[in-house]
């Protein structure tokens, strides 16, 4: 049943997906098809405006030819205006034309006669354009407008359709039309149908609305009705923008309905349930030889003991638990971890995981598997004597002889834990020879710049008086260059490429000789304890790189009292160490066998936890406030220049001790 449950899930998701792209594509060739008409409707409005603007050129032409061929004087226009009249009779949208005289004192012209009065009349001065012709739209009546168009006559006969005129103004012929008319008659070429039509003037990012049409499709219940399926254009007609907006009408939804969808999710509706009806079928037949199988599995009877044999003699370690983590069978091989088969059976799994949610993670993993396998999956156990180790896990479901119900877990366990490490250590000095190269870097390049600087804070003190105001200012650049410059060593030191100078150093005597300024320093947060032994060999050192290491230990144990009076003890001393002395000390791959002086700093201040240990003397780890993190590290890099190595034993909450191992380079000092 999850499997049909599966199957139609998915081919339900199919088939909505399949819908939702189908009526995708319906709905976009929907809108294509409305976005023509629309054009088709503006382009037959935009021929109407402009046929009046080529009749209005036209009678602009013989209005020149007249006044200048003919000589007959603009100011009596009803001797050549009268022509106009056979011209505009048949253009119902005319309003009124007028004839305006441009006073060449004023420089403005005034309507003197208007052709639809048929008398001589005297108005405001009429804003004209000298080289072309302009339109404007002005209020004609409650819910009309009407479209003022402006034709300039020149004193020189200008050609039709010429885009500047020539000459100067002398008269203009002022017509108004009614834009509702103009526009019907231009829509009767291309029918309106199924849609909403506004025409919008756009003057100064204001909008005019001067026409609106109502599809006659629509009926009294879908009145108020909006379609999200709309197309908005813009034509330009002289100096005006006017913009033409489209809305669909329901009844175009119903003339491009979206058929080829619904006929798509109804078929993928239908291949999901035969798809399932097909899996239904093979799932019972497949369940019926399951229960044939099932009577034959007596015979394997006589395997087990073969079986037996077999994970007897396996290298890694068979178990079986249950689903509570109890181990109910395991193979001879769990001796790799110190135990005998009857020492665990009965015992769980948990009791010898390091981290007690192990098992919670294994179940986790099989439930989020596929088909309930883990293969792989790392673990950490304790050893019988106390050590930790790395097993590879690989575990799979064991189920009932139904198949039906998960009755516990079995798998494999291969012990990993020298390529584990082994794998650390590589990552581990990859990561620390990139940071070095970094630090060591960034180090080089930031000292060549703090010498730049207080070179020429030097140069600026020589040019300024003793008592410059400046002097304080190149005081503070000097303290705060010196005090980037012992970053700079700090991270030269983490590097190994500090300034070392070698010679023979009694570990006793250098940190005597720093005890004073560690008393004076250190007092008043910890009590410092010296156990120094006097008769030590003498290493190859740098004492400067020796007093910094000492003072960031101290420092680092004070530190660890979070502002609480301690103790800090401080002991040296000699000691023959073998190769696997150093196991569990930092960088110490190539250390060898031999006697080696060291310097022991113990505090049982707040400790250090398990994940932090493997990162603490990294640059800028710190378990600190922010902005520090440079000592340890630089420890670090001191302890590998002189060739020697670094113990940390600390626990959370109970106290740290740091060992660092110098190799002797003689007799006792």
């Amino acid at each position: 049943m999850k499997k049909i449950s599966l199957v139609l899930l998915i081919s339900i998701a199919i088939s909505l997906t399949a819908f939702a792209v189908v009526k995708q594509w319906e709905e976009n060739k929907r809108q294509q098809e409305y976005n023509h008409r629309a054009n088709a409707h503006t382009a037959a409005m935009a021929a109407g405006f402009q046929n009046i603007a080529k009749q209005l050129e036209d009678m602009r032409f013989l209005l020149e030819y007249d006044i200048n061929n003919e000589q007959n004087n603009p100011r009596k226009p009803h001797e050549f205006m009268d022509m106009l009249t056979p011209i505009l009779s048949h253009e119902p949208a005319l309003v009124d034309i007028d004839w305006a005289v441009l006073d060449p004192d004023s420089q403005q012209a005034h309507i003197v006669y208007s052709l639809k009065h048929q008398s001589n009349i005297e108005t405001n001065p009429v804003p004209i354009n000298y080289k072309a012709l302009t339109a404007r739209v002005i209020k004609g009546g409650e819910n009309q407008y009407l479209l003022q168009l402006i034709t300039p006559v020149t004193n020189q006969i200008n050609p039709i359709n010429q885009p500047q005129l020539q000459g100067e103004v002398v008269a203009a012929l002022v017509s108004e039309w009614d834009i509702k008319t103009i526009i019907e008659q231009a829509l009767k070429l291309t029918p309106v149908s199924a849609q909403d039509i506004r025409i919008i003037n756009v003057e100064d990012n204001k909008k005019t609305e001067l026409y609106f049409h109502a599809s006659r499709s629509r009926t009294a219940a879908d009145k108020n009705v909006h379609t999200d399926v709309r197309y908005t254009t813009t034509f330009p007609f002289t100096n005006l923008t006017l913009q033409a907006e489209y809305e669909a009408a329901p009844k175009f939804l119903k003339d491009f309905p979206l058929v080829l969808a619904w006929q798509t999710l109804f078929i993928w509706l239908v291949i999901s349930v035969l798809l399932a009806w097909y899996i239904y079928k093979k799932d019972k037949y497949t369940k019926h030889v399951e229960r044939l199988v099932e009577k034959r599995t007596q015979t394997l009877n006589k395997k087990r003991k073969k079986l037996r044999r077999i994970i007897e003699n396996l290298q890694g370690i068979y178990y079986h638990i249950n689903l509570e983590g109890n181990i109910q069978m395991v193979s001879p091989a769990i001796a790799l971890l110190g135990y005998t088969e009857d020492e665990v059976l009965g015992t769980n799994m948990s009791d010898y995981t390091l981290d007690q949610d192990t098992f919670k993670n294994i179940l986790l993993a099989l439930q989020q598997s596929e088909k309930g396998k883990v293969r792989n999956f790392h673990i950490q156990v304790k050893h019988h004597n106390g050590s930790i180790l790395w097993l590879s896990m690989n575990a799979q479901y064991m189920h009932n002889n139904d198949k039906e119900k998960v009755i516990g877990i079995e798998g494999t366990l291969r012990d990993f834990t020298k390529s584990k490490e082994n794998q650390e250590k590589i990552k581990q000095a990859d990561k620390l020879e990139l940071l070095g190269i970094m630090a060591g870097g960034i180090a080089h390049n930031f000292n060549n710049i703090l010498t730049a600087i207080l070179g020429h804070a030097s140069i600026a003190r020589l040019k300024l008086k003793k008592d410059s105001p400046l002097i304080h200012h190149l005081d503070t650049i000097e303290t705060s260059s010196l005090q980037a410059a012992e970053i700079c060593n700090q991270m030269l030191a983490y590097t190994g490429q500090g300034k070392y100078t070698g010679g023979a150093l009694n570990l006793s005597l250098t940190v005597e000789n720093i005890n004073l300024m560690v008393q004076a320093s250190f007092s008043d947060q910890a009590d410092i304890e010296y156990k120094l032994q006097t008769e030590l060999p003498s290493i190859q050192a740098d004492s400067s790189q020796v007093q910094q290491l000492v003072i960031a230990l101290i420092l680092n144990a004070v530190e660890a009292y979070q502002n609480q009076q301690g103790h800090v003890l401080v002991q040296t001393g000699c000691k023959a160490m073998q190769k696997d002395d150093f196991k569990d000390c930092l960088d110490s791959e190539d250390i060898k066998a031999g006697d080696y002086v060291f310097l022991r700093v113990i505090d049982e201040g707040c400790g250090i936890s398990r994940e932090m240990q493997q990162r603490i003397f990294e640059p800028f780890v710190t378990t600190k406030f922010t902005g520090r993190g440079l000592g340890l590290s630089a420890v670090r890099g001191i302890v590998r220049s002189h060739h020697g190595v670094i113990r940390l034993q600390s626990t959370e909450g109970k106290g740290t001790t740091i060992t660092i191992f110098f190799p002797v380079d003689s007799a006792p000092a």
